[in-house]
Protein backbone atom coordinates (compact mmCIF):
# COMPACT_ATOMS: atom_id res chain seq x y z
CA UNK A 1 0.00 0.00 0.00
CA UNK A 2 1.15 3.85 -0.82
CA UNK A 3 -0.08 6.78 0.65
CA UNK A 4 0.19 9.81 -1.18
CA UNK A 5 -1.36 13.54 0.01
CA UNK A 6 -0.82 17.06 0.07
CA UNK A 7 -2.22 20.30 0.73
CA UNK A 8 -5.27 21.33 -1.49
CA UNK A 9 -6.70 24.31 0.16
CA UNK A 10 -5.41 26.87 2.71
CA UNK A 11 -7.32 29.80 4.13
CA UNK A 12 -5.86 32.22 6.83
CA UNK A 13 -5.18 29.60 9.48
CA UNK A 14 -6.75 26.32 8.34
CA UNK A 15 -5.49 24.25 5.50
CA UNK A 16 -6.99 21.15 3.59
CA UNK A 17 -5.24 17.95 3.06
CA UNK A 18 -6.20 15.31 1.07
CA UNK A 19 -4.51 11.36 1.68
CA UNK A 20 -5.16 8.44 -0.78
CA UNK A 21 -4.31 5.34 -0.03
CA UNK A 22 -3.36 3.08 -3.08
CA UNK A 23 -2.62 -0.61 -3.14
CA UNK A 24 0.37 -1.76 -4.97
CA UNK A 25 0.95 -4.50 -7.39
CA UNK A 26 3.95 -6.32 -8.91
CA UNK A 27 3.79 -4.48 -11.73
CA UNK A 28 4.26 -1.12 -9.77
CA UNK A 29 0.32 -0.49 -11.04
CA UNK A 30 -1.77 1.56 -8.23
CA UNK A 31 -5.31 1.09 -7.39
CA UNK A 32 -6.82 3.61 -5.21
CA UNK A 33 -8.80 1.81 -2.06
CA UNK A 34 -9.27 5.20 0.30
CA UNK A 35 -9.01 8.44 0.35
CA UNK A 36 -9.26 11.30 3.23
CA UNK A 37 -9.89 14.44 3.63
CA UNK A 38 -8.68 16.47 6.52
CA UNK A 39 -8.81 19.95 7.83
CA UNK A 40 -5.68 21.42 9.67
CA UNK A 41 -5.45 24.73 11.68
CA UNK A 42 -2.08 26.26 12.98
CA UNK A 43 -2.13 27.81 16.01
CA UNK A 44 0.81 30.08 17.95
CA UNK A 45 2.29 28.03 20.94
CA UNK A 46 2.26 30.98 23.01
CA UNK A 47 -1.29 33.09 22.72
CA UNK A 48 -2.93 29.45 21.91
CA UNK A 49 -4.84 31.76 18.99
CA UNK A 50 -5.05 30.49 15.55
CA UNK A 51 -2.04 31.95 13.08
CA UNK A 52 -1.51 32.58 9.66
CA UNK A 53 0.10 30.62 7.22
CA UNK A 54 1.36 30.25 3.98
CA UNK A 55 -1.06 30.84 0.98
CA UNK A 56 -1.48 28.19 -1.39
CA UNK A 57 -0.95 28.58 -4.89
CA UNK A 58 -2.73 26.65 -7.71
CA UNK A 59 -0.56 26.30 -10.74
CA UNK A 60 -3.20 24.62 -13.50
CA UNK A 61 -6.68 24.17 -14.21
CA UNK A 62 -7.06 21.09 -12.20
CA UNK A 63 -5.06 22.19 -9.08
CA UNK A 64 -7.51 25.47 -9.06
CA UNK A 65 -10.24 22.70 -9.06
CA UNK A 66 -9.17 20.73 -6.04
CA UNK A 67 -8.71 24.72 -4.59
CA UNK A 68 -12.00 25.64 -5.46
CA UNK A 69 -13.61 22.88 -3.64
CA UNK A 70 -11.80 23.37 -0.71
CA UNK A 71 -13.89 26.49 -0.46
CA UNK A 72 -16.53 25.31 -0.89
CA UNK A 73 -15.91 22.54 1.41
CA UNK A 74 -14.76 25.33 4.11
CA UNK A 75 -18.49 27.30 3.37
CA UNK A 76 -20.16 24.07 4.09
CA UNK A 77 -18.33 23.37 7.38
CA UNK A 78 -19.65 26.91 8.69
CA UNK A 79 -23.17 26.31 7.57
CA UNK A 80 -23.55 23.43 9.24
CA UNK A 81 -22.14 24.91 12.38
CA UNK A 82 -24.39 27.74 12.08
CA UNK A 83 -27.27 25.35 11.68
CA UNK A 84 -25.99 23.00 14.52
CA UNK A 85 -28.36 22.22 17.34
CA UNK A 86 -26.14 23.65 19.63
CA UNK A 87 -26.56 27.39 18.17
CA UNK A 88 -29.72 27.28 17.50
CA UNK A 89 -33.22 24.60 17.32
CA UNK A 90 -34.87 23.07 14.46
CA UNK A 91 -37.54 25.41 12.89
CA UNK A 92 -41.26 24.99 12.24
CA UNK A 93 -40.70 23.18 8.95
CA UNK A 94 -38.01 20.98 10.23
CA UNK A 95 -40.17 19.44 13.30
CA UNK A 96 -42.18 16.15 12.42
CA UNK A 97 -45.56 17.70 12.56
CA UNK A 98 -48.25 14.57 12.92
CA UNK A 99 -51.90 14.91 12.22
CA UNK A 100 -53.13 13.78 15.58
CA UNK A 101 -56.57 12.09 16.60
CA UNK A 102 -59.01 13.44 19.30
CA UNK A 103 -58.19 10.68 22.16
CA UNK A 104 -54.31 10.88 20.91
CA UNK A 105 -53.99 13.55 24.09
CA UNK A 106 -56.94 11.81 26.14
CA UNK A 107 -55.53 12.50 29.61
CA UNK A 108 -57.68 10.95 32.65
CA UNK A 109 -56.85 11.58 36.27
CA UNK A 110 -59.07 9.54 39.58
CA UNK A 111 -59.34 11.56 42.80
CA UNK A 112 -60.85 8.88 45.12
CA UNK A 113 -61.77 11.54 47.95
CA UNK A 114 -64.16 9.00 49.60
CA UNK A 115 -61.45 6.67 49.98
CA UNK A 116 -58.02 8.63 50.73
CA UNK A 117 -58.68 10.59 53.59
CA UNK A 118 -55.07 12.17 53.61
CA UNK A 119 -55.74 13.54 49.62
CA UNK A 120 -59.22 14.61 51.08
CA UNK A 121 -57.65 16.88 53.45
CA UNK A 122 -55.78 18.52 50.83
CA UNK A 123 -58.65 19.97 49.16
CA UNK A 124 -60.74 21.05 51.95
CA UNK A 125 -61.40 24.63 53.13
CA UNK A 126 -61.94 25.37 56.93
CA UNK A 127 -65.54 25.10 55.95
CA UNK A 128 -65.25 21.82 54.86
CA UNK A 129 -65.65 22.36 51.10
CA UNK A 130 -63.61 21.47 48.62
CA UNK A 131 -61.70 24.38 47.49
CA UNK A 132 -62.17 25.56 43.76
CA UNK A 133 -58.47 27.05 43.53
CA UNK A 134 -57.39 23.93 44.23
CA UNK A 135 -59.04 22.51 41.80
CA UNK A 136 -58.35 24.73 39.10
CA UNK A 137 -55.01 24.29 39.94
CA UNK A 138 -55.45 20.94 38.55
CA UNK A 139 -57.34 21.63 35.45
CA UNK A 140 -53.96 23.78 34.46
CA UNK A 141 -51.49 21.64 35.32
CA UNK A 142 -53.62 18.82 33.10
CA UNK A 143 -54.06 21.05 30.16
CA UNK A 144 -50.87 21.70 29.78
CA UNK A 145 -50.10 17.65 30.40
CA UNK A 146 -52.48 17.34 27.22
CA UNK A 147 -51.27 20.19 25.15
CA UNK A 148 -47.58 18.46 25.68
CA UNK A 149 -49.33 15.41 24.61
CA UNK A 150 -50.54 16.70 21.31
CA UNK A 151 -47.47 18.73 20.50
CA UNK A 152 -44.76 15.86 20.98
CA UNK A 153 -43.97 15.13 17.54
CA UNK A 154 -41.92 11.76 19.13
CA UNK A 155 -38.69 12.78 17.59
CA UNK A 156 -36.16 12.60 20.86
CA UNK A 157 -33.78 15.35 18.99
CA UNK A 158 -36.67 18.07 18.74
CA UNK A 159 -36.08 20.73 20.61
CA UNK A 160 -38.52 20.72 23.68
CA UNK A 161 -41.56 23.32 23.28
CA UNK A 162 -42.49 26.02 25.81
CA UNK A 163 -46.53 26.04 26.40
CA UNK A 164 -48.06 28.62 28.33
CA UNK A 165 -51.63 28.80 29.07
CA UNK A 166 -52.95 31.86 27.30
CA UNK A 167 -56.68 32.20 28.74
CA UNK A 168 -59.44 29.86 30.84
CA UNK A 169 -62.06 30.97 28.14
CA UNK A 170 -64.87 29.23 30.35
CA UNK A 171 -65.58 27.51 33.22
CA UNK A 172 -69.25 25.52 34.34
CA UNK A 173 -69.99 24.61 37.68
CA UNK A 174 -72.74 22.36 36.83
CA UNK A 175 -73.64 20.71 40.52
CA UNK A 176 -72.34 21.14 43.66
CA UNK A 177 -68.42 19.59 44.68
CA UNK A 178 -68.95 17.54 47.49
CA UNK A 179 -65.80 16.04 49.50
CA UNK A 180 -66.87 12.44 49.79
CA UNK A 181 -67.45 11.30 46.82
CA UNK A 182 -64.73 10.77 44.55
CA UNK A 183 -63.94 12.47 41.38
CA UNK A 184 -62.73 11.93 38.29
CA UNK A 185 -60.82 14.28 35.05
CA UNK A 186 -60.97 13.83 31.79
CA UNK A 187 -59.24 15.94 28.50
CA UNK A 188 -58.28 16.39 25.31
CA UNK A 189 -57.62 18.68 22.93
CA UNK A 190 -60.55 19.84 20.62
CA UNK A 191 -59.22 22.77 18.34
CA UNK A 192 -55.79 23.51 17.13
CA UNK A 193 -54.57 26.11 15.23
CA UNK A 194 -50.98 26.93 13.96
CA UNK A 195 -49.25 27.05 17.53
CA UNK A 196 -52.73 27.07 19.87
CA UNK A 197 -54.61 24.74 21.13
CA UNK A 198 -58.24 24.69 22.85
CA UNK A 199 -58.83 22.36 25.46
CA UNK A 200 -61.44 20.74 26.86
CA UNK A 201 -61.67 19.08 30.68
CA UNK A 202 -64.74 17.50 32.44
CA UNK A 203 -64.71 16.55 36.20
CA UNK A 204 -67.45 14.25 37.17
CA UNK A 205 -68.12 12.59 40.40
CA UNK A 206 -68.07 8.80 40.51
CA UNK A 207 -70.58 6.69 42.65
CA UNK A 208 -70.02 3.01 44.20
CA UNK A 209 -71.53 1.80 40.76
CA UNK A 210 -69.00 3.86 38.75
CA UNK A 211 -71.64 5.97 37.06
CA UNK A 212 -69.77 9.39 36.29
CA UNK A 213 -72.13 12.52 36.74
CA UNK A 214 -70.71 15.27 35.19
CA UNK A 215 -70.37 18.34 37.66
CA UNK A 216 -67.46 20.92 36.24
CA UNK A 217 -66.37 21.94 32.71
CA UNK A 218 -63.50 23.93 31.81
CA UNK A 219 -61.88 25.43 28.65
CA UNK A 220 -58.50 26.57 28.06
CA UNK A 221 -56.17 27.96 25.36
CA UNK A 222 -52.90 27.17 25.21
CA UNK A 223 -50.28 28.15 23.45
CA UNK A 224 -46.80 26.68 21.80
CA UNK A 225 -43.36 28.94 22.25
CA UNK A 226 -40.39 28.57 20.89
CA UNK A 227 -37.56 28.23 23.96
CA UNK A 228 -34.54 30.38 22.59
CA UNK A 229 -37.20 33.67 20.44
CA UNK A 230 -40.11 33.62 22.37
CA UNK A 231 -41.81 33.66 19.90
CA UNK A 232 -44.98 31.19 18.82
CA UNK A 233 -44.26 28.11 16.92
CA UNK A 234 -46.15 25.26 14.85
CA UNK A 235 -47.79 22.27 16.93
CA UNK A 236 -49.61 19.29 15.09
CA UNK A 237 -52.69 19.63 13.25
CA UNK A 238 -55.79 18.05 14.59
CA UNK A 239 -57.46 15.52 12.62
CA UNK A 240 -61.83 15.24 13.40
CA UNK A 241 -62.93 11.43 12.61
CA UNK A 242 -66.26 11.69 13.15
CA UNK A 243 -68.97 14.46 12.66
CA UNK A 244 -69.23 14.96 17.04
CA UNK A 245 -65.21 15.53 16.28
CA UNK A 246 -65.88 17.96 13.71
CA UNK A 247 -68.66 19.61 15.26
CA UNK A 248 -66.29 20.20 18.48
CA UNK A 249 -63.86 21.42 16.21
CA UNK A 250 -65.56 23.86 14.34
CA UNK A 251 -66.97 25.13 17.78
CA UNK A 252 -63.33 26.12 18.90
CA UNK A 253 -62.58 27.47 15.32
CA UNK A 254 -65.79 30.03 16.45
CA UNK A 255 -64.58 30.70 19.77
CA UNK A 256 -61.18 31.61 18.49
CA UNK A 257 -63.18 34.53 16.25
CA UNK A 258 -64.91 35.39 19.21
CA UNK A 259 -61.92 36.16 20.63
CA UNK A 260 -60.05 38.09 18.09
CA UNK A 261 -63.22 39.92 17.87
CA UNK A 262 -62.87 40.64 21.77
CA UNK A 263 -59.45 42.21 21.37
CA UNK A 264 -60.28 44.20 17.88
CA UNK A 265 -62.79 45.81 19.78
CA UNK A 266 -61.07 46.27 23.44
CA UNK A 267 -60.81 49.40 24.67
CA UNK A 268 -57.37 48.46 24.76
CA UNK A 269 -56.86 49.18 21.04
CA UNK A 270 -59.73 51.23 20.13
CA UNK A 271 -62.16 54.07 21.35
CA UNK A 272 -66.04 53.82 21.78
CA UNK A 273 -67.93 53.63 19.24
CA UNK A 274 -70.47 56.77 18.18
CA UNK A 275 -73.25 54.27 19.78
CA UNK A 276 -71.38 53.53 22.92
CA UNK A 277 -70.57 57.19 23.46
CA UNK A 278 -74.28 58.73 22.89
CA UNK A 279 -75.06 55.61 25.52
CA UNK A 280 -72.65 56.88 28.09
CA UNK A 281 -74.07 60.62 27.52
CA UNK A 282 -77.26 59.60 27.90
CA UNK A 283 -76.59 57.75 31.15
CA UNK A 284 -74.70 60.65 32.40
CA UNK A 285 -77.36 63.28 31.26
CA UNK A 286 -80.39 61.18 32.99
CA UNK A 287 -78.28 61.15 36.90
CA UNK A 288 -77.91 64.57 36.37
CA UNK A 289 -81.63 65.94 35.92
CA UNK A 290 -82.60 68.21 38.12
CA UNK A 291 -85.91 66.98 38.48
CA UNK A 292 -85.00 63.85 39.78
CA UNK A 293 -84.79 63.09 43.90
CA UNK A 294 -81.32 61.75 44.67
CA UNK A 295 -81.80 62.25 48.29
CA UNK A 296 -82.60 58.41 48.57
CA UNK A 297 -79.63 57.70 46.44
CA UNK A 298 -76.75 55.53 47.97
CA UNK A 299 -73.37 55.98 47.25
CA UNK A 300 -71.64 53.18 45.91
CA UNK A 301 -68.82 53.58 48.00
CA UNK A 302 -71.24 53.27 51.28
CA UNK A 303 -71.75 49.69 50.09
CA UNK A 304 -68.15 48.15 50.28
CA UNK A 305 -67.82 45.36 52.62
CA UNK A 306 -64.34 43.88 53.75
CA UNK A 307 -63.68 40.60 55.76
CA UNK A 308 -61.15 37.76 56.44
CA UNK A 309 -60.56 34.39 56.02
CA UNK A 310 -57.57 32.54 56.81
CA UNK A 311 -56.87 29.53 54.39
CA UNK A 312 -54.79 26.71 55.36
CA UNK A 313 -51.75 26.43 53.22
CA UNK A 314 -51.67 24.62 50.12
Amino acid sequence: MKLEGHVTWVGRSSMEIEITASTVNDANVKTPCLTAVFTMVATDPNTKKSTQVNPLLPTNPQEQGRFNQGEFNRQQRLERKKNSLMNQPPTADERFLIHNIFMESFVEVNMPFSKDSHLRDQYLSPFGHLRIGRILEDLDAMAGNIAFRHADDGNPNSFPLVIVTASLDRIKILQQLLPDQDMKLEGHVTWVGRSSMEIEITASTVNDANVKTPCLTAVFTMVATDPNTKKSTQVNPLLPTNPQEQGRFNQGEFNRQQRLERKKNSLMNQPPTADERFLIHNIFMERNRIDIDHSNDVPMSSTKKESIILCQPS
